[in-house]
C-alpha cells in the first residue's frame, strides 16, 4: 500500500511546471506584446548585475542590448515547423558567454540561457563525429547491430560513464537492450523495469522534446519567481533549464548518477524508448553537443523503422512461401488454422485471425463476436480487390 501511494504521488507530479530551474542556467520570461518581464529565475540577477527586484520590473530593452534583442527577434521569426525551441545566438553577458534559446509557453516568451562552449576546435571534431556516426548508422542491417553501435558512438561523443538503449513494450514497461559503460561498473544490460519507472506524464513530455538534461543531481535547484502573484505557474516543458522532479532526482542519486542526458526515440509518432546517458560526477555537455545529438537521433529512429519494416517484409515472404507450398486439401483441413495462425499473428502484429467462409467461421486468438464477424463478411463480399477495415 505504501508503494502504491508513492507511485500515485509520482504520477501526479506537475513536472512541466516545477517552479524552478537547474543551477547551470538562467531563465527570463517576457510578455511578447509589452516585452515586460513576467518571470525570472532567482539567479538571473547575477547575469544582469542588478537586484532581482529590478530584473522582475524590467523589460527586453532594459535587460538586453540591441545585439541580443536582434537575436531573440530573429529566432522568433523562425518559430515554425515541428520545433518548439529556437537558438537565438551566443552573447557576452557580464564578461561570460551564454547560449540563448527561446520558446513560447502559455502566452509568454521564455528565454533560456546556458553557459556557452566556445571551443571551435571541439565543435569541428563533433561535426566530423556526427558525419561519421550517420554513415555508420546507415550501414546497420539488424536492430542488434544498430543498438550496439549507437551506445558506443554516443558514449564516445558525450564522454558519459554509461550509455544504454531502453525500449518500451506495449504497456510501457522498459527493457535495456544494449549498453556500454566504464570499466568496473555493474551492467544494466537485460534489466527490465515496470511502467511506473517512467510515469505517464513524463512519457507524454518525452514525445514533445528531443532530450532531457540533469546536469547535477545533487545541486540545489533555483526558484523561478513571478513578477506578480496572480500569474500562473510557467510551463517549462521546452526549456533546457527546466527543473527536475525531486522524486526523479532521488531516483538518480540512488542509482549513483550525478548527471544524466536522455535522448527520446520516437518511431512512427510513438515513443519507442530512450538512449540514456549516466555519469558519476556532475556533467553538462552544452548546446552545441545537444544539437548534434538532436540531429543524430532522427537518423537512428528512421534506420530502426527501416530495419523493422524490412524484417516484417522478410517474414511475410517466408510465411507466404510456407502457405503457398501447401496443397488446397491441406489448407482446408481442420486444424490448419491452429498451425499457421501463431506465425501470422506474430508477423502482422495482430491479436486474432478469422477465416469467414459462407457456412462457418474459423477463429484463433482474440476476435470480435459473431455479429461483427457477419458484418465483416458481408462487407468483404460486397467489394473486389479491396481491403475492408473498420474501427470499433
Amino acid at each position: 500500500e505504501q508503494m502504491n501511494r508513492a507511485i500515485e504521488r509520482c504520477s501526479e507530479e506537475p513536472i512541466a511546471i516545477p517552479g524552478c530551474i537547474q543551477a547551470f542556467g538562467r531563465v527570463i520570461a517576457f510578455d511578447p506584446e509589452t516585452e515586460e518581464v513576467r518571470y525570472a529565475s532567482e539567479n538571473a540577477a547575477s547575469i544582469f548585475a542588478r537586484p532581482l527586484r529590478d530584473v522582475l520590473q524590467g523589460n527586453l530593452n532594459t535587460l538586453f542590448d540591441e545585439e541580443v534583442r536582434h537575436g531573440i527577434r530573429n529566432a522568433l521569426s523562425r518559430g515554425s515547423g515541428s520545433k518548439n525551441s529556437f537558438f537565438a545566438g551566443s552573447f557576452s553577458l557580464q564578461n561570460k558567454c551564454w547560449d540563448l534559446s527561446i520558446c513560447k509557453s502559455g502566452g509568454f516568451l521564455v528565454v533560456s540561457m546556458e553557459p556557452s562552449d566556445q571551443d571551435q576546435t571541439d565543435h569541428g571534431r563533433m561535426l566530423q563525429s556526427m558525419s561519421f556516426m550517420i554513415g555508420k548508422i546507415q550501414s546497420c542491417r539488424t536492430d542488434k547491430s544498430l543498438f550496439d553501435l549507437i551506445v558506443q558512438l554516443v558514449r564516445h561523443l558525450t564522454g558519459f560513464d554509461r550509455v544504454l538503449v531502453y525500449r518500451f513494450d506495449k504497456e510501457f514497461n522498459g527493457e535495456v537492450l544494449a549498453e556500454t559503460c566504464r570499466s568496473g561498473m555493474s551492467s544494466f544490460n537485460g534489466l527490465r523495469f515496470p511502467r511506473y519507472d517512467i510515469p505517464d506524464q513524463a512519457r507524454a513530455m518525452m514525445l514533445q522534446i528531443p532530450l532531457r538534461v540533469s546536469a547535477d543531481t545533487n545541486a540545489a535547484q533555483v526558484p523561478l519567481l513571478a513578477a506578480r502573484p496572480d500569474l500562473p505557474a510557467l510551463d517549462l516543458t521546452h526549456s533546457v533549464c527546466r527543473g527536475m522532479s525531486p522524486v526523479h532526482l532521488q531516483y538518480l542519486r540512488n542509482m549513483g548518477s550525478a548527471a544524466t542526458l536522455t535522448l527520446n526515440v520516437v518511431v512512427g509518432d510513438e515513443l519507442w524508448g530512450v538512449i540514456s546517458c549516466h555519469h558519476g560526477t556532475p556533467r553538462y555537455c552544452g548546446r552545441f553537443l545537444h544539437e548534434i545529438l538532436e540531429n543524430i537521433i532522427p537518423v537512428f529512429s528512421a534506420k530502426l523503422l527501416s530495419i523493422r519494416q524490412q524484417d516484417t517484409l522478410d517474414r511475410i515472404k517466408q510465411l507466404d512461401g510456407e502457405i503457398m507450398g501447401r496443397t488446397t486439401d491441406d489448407l482446408q483441413r481442420d486444424g490448419m488454422m491452429t498451425e499457421i495462425a501463431p506465425s501470422v499473428l506474430e508477423v502482422m502484429g495482430a491479436d486474432g485471425i478469422a477465416t469467414l467462409d459462407a457456412d462457418k467461421f474459423t477463429c484463433f486468438g482474440l476476435v470480435p463476436g459473431k455479429p461483427l464477424l457477419n458484418e465483416l463478411r458481408k462487407a468483404g463480399l460486397a467489394v473486389k480487390n479491396e481491403v475492408v477495415s473498420i474501427d470499433n
